[in-house]
Order: structure tokens, then sequence, then C-alpha cells
């Protein structure tokens, strides 16, 4: 899903270059940019900005002129460089190589899979949902608060009872976190974390536990982790639709393409045999 994810990006940018480049230049809109002969208005580098930004970014980004001039000055750069390039591979009569066809050919079916999940996936994604969703994200905030945590990570079972009987042993916590091995950290204490920000399972297991204790060995995926509650509190700014919506959104469109994948599987009765 990532590599799609990336060459969705891909071409739905290099499209954008395509529309905007194919944009009347209707006179009394500003001129932003020049090369050679030719003009960049405002309108073109609007529509690359507002794709771009809808593409980069899980966050709600600031209308393009209420950006700082320098990144405003680095968004054009980069526009009429994607456009220069674009110039360049087309003089290079490149698109005719037996090369460029194959990964074309390549690239156009991995876009084809990703455009067609994308759209099955925006049908069911409405605004709608991604409101409930903020409801049931904001409640969930109210209910459960945040918490200051440490998350240790083992690669075996006996290695994280081992550390565990140690602390009912009477260990002390933190001088025996100290002598684990590096990266056996999987969260600390610098902050405070919040529902949705860490795997659902872990969380089920950080909002059923008291400050000071230390749960049980929980084993997900492939490893095995303990978490100790250093504090909790209520959270005091909970962020408004505006702010968390598209990263909501992108949630969802994810896990809603993950159910999309699953049906079609079972619907083509894959089997799949290993020897």
């Amino acid at each position: 899903m990532m590599l799609l994810n990336r060459v969705f990006v891909f071409y739905a940018i290099v499209f954008g270059f395509f529309s905007a480049y194919a944009k009347d230049q209707s006179v009394g809109l500003d001129i932003v940019a020049t090369y050679k002969n030719k003009q960049i208005t405002e309108r073109q580098l609007l529509d690359f900005y507002d794709l771009w930004s809808r593409k980069a970014s899980d966050t709600q980004m600031k209308p393009f002129f209420d950006l700082p001039k320098e990144w405003r000055q680095h968004i054009i750069r980069e526009y009429v460089k994607s456009l220069v390039l674009e110039d360049a591979a087309k003089e290079s009569k490149i698109e005719k190589s037996p090369e460029y066809k194959k990964a074309f050919d390549t690239y156009s079916k991995m876009f084809l899979m990703e455009f067609f999940l994308d759209k099955k996936v925006n049908e069911c994604v409405t605004d709608a949902v991604v409101e409930n969703e903020y409801n049931s994200f904001v409640k969930n905030l109210k209910e459960k608060g945040e918490a200051k945590i440490i998350v240790l990570r083992f690669p075996t079972k006996l290695d994280a009872s081992a550390f565990l009987q140690k602390i009912k042993a009477g260990g002390k916590f933190n001088d025996m976190v100290k002598a684990l091995p590096e990266g056996s950290k999987f969260a600390d204490d610098a902050r405070y974390f919040r529902p949705g920000d860490l795997n659902s399972e872990l969380e089920n297991v950080i909002f059923s536990l008291n400050v000071g204790e230390c749960s049980g060995v929980t084993h997900i995926g492939s490893e095995f982790f303990l978490v100790k509650i250093i504090d909790k509190r209520q959270v005091a700014d909970i962020p408004s639709l505006g702010q968390v919506g598209l990263a909501l959104r992108n949630k969802l469109k994810a896990r809603e393409g993950e159910q999309v994948v699953d049906s079609l599987m079972k619907q083509a009765q894959v089997r799949i045999f290993v020897r």
C-alpha cells in the first residue's frame, strides 16, 4: 500500500503539472515566474499548491499567500524546476526507449489499481463518516485522557517475563531499564500519549492501568511488551475538526482500503500453497 500511495502521489502531481500547464493563461493574472518564453501564473501555481498540499500532509495547510515569503519562493522554485525537468525529458525522446515503455506500463498498472481503490474508498469515507469519527475521537479523549508512559519491547516472552519477575521481586524499574539493550524503549515518558497515538492493543493496556502500575506481558505481532504508567491527566486542549479532520480521514481511508482489498480477495477465492 505504501508503494502504491507513493506512485499515486507521483502521478497526481505529474498530472497536476500537465493540467496547470494546459490552463488558459488569462490576461490579468499575475505572473509569478518565467522560464524561456513561458509564463507561470498565480492560477497555475495555486492549482499545483492545492494538489500538493492535499497529498503531502495529514494536517490542514495554510493558504499559499499566508505562507512566509521564503516558503512561497521555495514552492514556486520547485514548481518551475519540475516544469523545466518535464521539458528536458520530452526533448530527450526518452519516452521512446524500451526501458521507459516498460517502466511506464508498470507504473500505469499500479496507478490504475490505486485510482480504483481510492475511488472505492472515497465513496465510503464521506464527510459525515469523518465527523462521526471525530466525535468518537473527542469522546475517547474526554473519557480516557492522556498518559505519560514507558513501553518496553522484548524479542521473546521469556525476556519480558524475566524482567517482570525482577520488578515483582523488588527491582528498581528505572535502573533495570537503563541496563536493557539499546532500542528496548518503544515509547518513553518524554511526552503524553493520547488515544489514537499508538497501537490499539497497547492502548487498551495503557488506559486500563492506574498510575504507577506495570502491565503483564503483552504479545503484539512477533514482539512482547511491558507498559508502566508514569502519569495520567485530563486533556485540556481538545483539537477541532479542522485541525485533525484530514488525519482522521486518511486513517479511515487506510482502514477502508484494507477492507476493500480483503473483500476482493475473498470474492476471488484465493488459495495460496506454500511448499
